[in-house]
């Protein structure tokens, strides 16, 4: 296949998952903002700490997963492109008795841990059954590891909007059933009841799917896994396994942390800003886990300066996206929330900069790890993410303890940053094989520029402290107003920006081709 069908074709795909996740996820973003007003108006706070503390644990628990998923992708890769049917049932086989392991050993772990849960509640609370919701939870997250790994080579083959179809209609569905339950009833138990069957529900109706995209993984004589097949996966797993490890210290330990260091009403409130966090990271995750597979095909078909080149524009635009959001986050979240829910369900200015530059560091980073995991890196920083974990438990302990939730957050900054200056290191040595000191610099310039312009547009925004609904319309203004301008001054001829916009260029031109060509071909069959 010449390389401009292999890019067309890449483009292509990478354009349906990122579209169809792009609506889905908005409709789903909309609904978790209803969901969480209308959970915290017929429960309380605490019970939205409690369940944001539950999901963290299992955050923590599913570390048993090891990461594998991201190494089942890798080597999926290859036969995929070669339509090697038969070491693709190979792998698949490996990869189902793997997880139904971990999905013991999850469910084993959390049963043997629940007697200990209400150790993580710091303070006093009226919720009782705190032990029963948790196990009711675990089941809900350690039945899906039973069928999940089908999902996965939905993606390894560039059809993630199959996924995201499923999963983000399951997860509206599970909304409004458990809207509708808590609105009724207002209990906790029913709530979350409804989520394990959805859950389990969800990963069930893929696995079905994959069986139908592809018959083969029905057959019953599969030939096992050659010794050095086998080695090099577990090899990478391995790998991941301490990658895991450090991201859910990262993702996870912070709650857990603000719950023992804290209290249930403070992470309840922290988890008012994380919804809208995780609505923007699972909006910007849709577009990295939409081009990753496009990546890996890029990396084993390509040579390193195409990759590189590819990697100039993907990283100049995903840093546009990520300071922009930054800088409207930090400015707008404390009228979204005094809108939302009352002044009294605000944080502290400084610690919404934290988490601000927390989104900022976490989003910046992530191109720079697709192209880590879409090229196989996983062995070359193996402990990169236990130092992570370390870094981030230890700092976060001893500031938490000092001086509250801000001292987490500034252990989370200091973690993220070490792990981003290993995975730069890493992917320049090995995928694009050049020096990363110049990557850096920019990168400190970028980031500089970003925590300025936050700045500049808080203090305008602030100039107005009048009517909540009016104080947000006017900083929404300012913000887009000023990122816009000050981005066009600064970057109109930025070198990163012309290549950029030299590449989408491209891909709206290979579209409208495309368009042209099946336009074509449809007037002649008529």
């Amino acid at each position: 296949m010449e390389t401009h069908d292999r890019n067309e074709i890449r483009v292509l795909n990478s354009m349906r998952n990122i579209a169809t996740s792009a609506v889905l996820q908005t409709v789903l973003g909309i609904l978790s903002f209803v969901d969480r007003t209308i959970f915290i108006h017929c429960l309380s706070l605490e019970y939205l700490g409690l369940n944001t503390l539950f999901s963290n644990i299992l955050n923590v628990l599913s570390m048993a997963e090891l990461g594998m998923s991201s190494a089942i992708a890798f080597a999926l890769y290859k036969p995929i492109a070669e339509k090697n049917t038969a070491q693709i049932c190979s792998y698949m086989s490996f990869f189902r008795k793997a997880y139904q392991i971990i999905g013991c050993l999850i469910l084993v772990l959390g049963i043997c841990l629940s007697p200990f849960v209400g150790y993580f509640l710091g303070g006093e609370t009226d919720i009782s059954g705190v032990q029963q919701y948790f196990l009711v939870y675990l089941f809900g997250v350690g039945l899906t590891y039973f069928y999940s790994y089908k999902q996965i080579l939905i993606d390894a083959d560039q059809k993630k909007y199959i996924n995201q179809i499923v999963i983000c209609l399951g997860s509206i569905l599970r909304i409004l059933f458990q809207l509708a339950a808590v609105y009724i009833t207002r209990d906790y138990g029913i709530y979350i009841v409804i989520y394990l069957v959805f859950n389990v529900g969800k990963n069930f109706v893929l696995a079905l799917w994959a069986d139908r995209l592809y018959p083969y993984l029905r057959e019953k004589k599969i030939r096992p896994l050659e010794k050095e097949e086998r080695k090099a996966v577990t090899r990478n797993i391995k790998a991941m396994s301490l990658h895991k490890f450090g991201e859910v210290a990262i993702n996870s330990i912070d709650s857990i942390l603000i719950s023992a260091l804290v209290d249930l009403r403070t992470l309840g409130l922290y988890a008012n800003y994380q919804i809208i966090t995780n609505a923007l990271l699972s909006a910007m995750r849709v577009f990295y886990s939409s081009i990753s597979a496009s990546i890996g095909n890029l990396y084993a078909t390509e040579d390193d300066e195409h990759v590189y080149s590819s990697f100039v524009s993907l990283d100049f635009a995903n840093y546009f996206i990520s300071s922009v959001i930054t800088v409207m986050m930090f400015s707008l979240f404390q009228s979204v929330m005094t809108l939302w829910f009352g002044p009294s369900f605000t944080l502290d200015t400084s610690t919404v900069l934290l988490i601000s530059l927390v989104f900022y560091i976490d989003s910046n980073r992530r191109m720079v790890l697709n192209y880590h995991d879409a090229c196989g890196l996983f062995w070359a920083d193996k402990y990169k993410r236990v130092l992570e974990a370390v870094i981030n438990l230890v700092v976060s302990f001893v500031l938490g303890r000092k001086i509250g939730i801000d001292g987490i957050f500034i252990g989370t900054l200091v973690c993220n940053i070490t792990g981003f200056l290993i995975e730069v290191n890493v992917v320049f040595s090995n995928v694009f094989v050049r020096s990363p000191l110049r990557y850096l610099l920019k990168y400190c310039v970028r980031l500089l520029f970003t925590l300025t312009l936050s700045l500049t547009a808080y203090f305008v925004c602030s100039l107005y402290d009048g009517n909540a609904l009016i104080s947000l319309v006017y900083s929404i203004i300012v913000s887009i107003v000023l990122c816009f301008m000050v981005y066009y001054l600064v970057y109109f001829r930025n070198k990163d920006f012309m290549i950029t916009k030299k590449a989408v260029k491209s891909i709206i031109r290979s579209m409208m081709e495309k368009r042209g060509r099946k336009s074509a071909d449809g007037e002649k069959n008529s």
